[in-house]
C-alpha cells in the first residue's frame, strides 16, 4: 500500500467503521456508507482501500475468497494504527 493511502480520511473511516461493527459488514455496507460522506477522498474510490487494507493486514476477509457476503474484520495491525492515528 502506497504510504500516502494511510493518511487519507476515508482509510481511518474505514477502519473506524470495521472496528465498531466487527465481523458484520460486508463490502457494499462500507463502501455505501463511507462514499456518502462529505470529508473523505473520492480517489481511490473506498472499494479499493478496503482491497488494500487487506494487502497489508489491516483488515481481514471472511471467508478469504470474499463474495457478497463476506465480512471485514479488523486485524490486531489495523488495531495498532488506529490508536497511533
Amino acid at each position: 500500500m502506497n504510504v500516502n493511502y494511510l493518511k487519507l480520511n476515508s482509510t481511518k473511516i474505514i477502519l473506524e467503521k470495521v472496528a465498531v461493527n466487527n465481523g458484520l459488514l460486508t463490502w457494499y455496507n462500507i463502501v455505501k456508507s463511507v462514499d456518502q460522506l462529505d470529508d473523505i477522498e473520492l480517489d481511490p474510490p473506498s472499494y479499493y482501500l478496503l482491497q488494500e487494507l487487506i494487502n497489508v493486514s489491516f483488515l481481514r476477509l471472511e471467508p478469504p475468497e470474499g463474495g457478497n457476503s463476506a465480512k471485514y474484520w479488523l486485524t490486531e495491525t489495523g488495531r495498532l494504527f488506529l490508536s497511533q492515528s
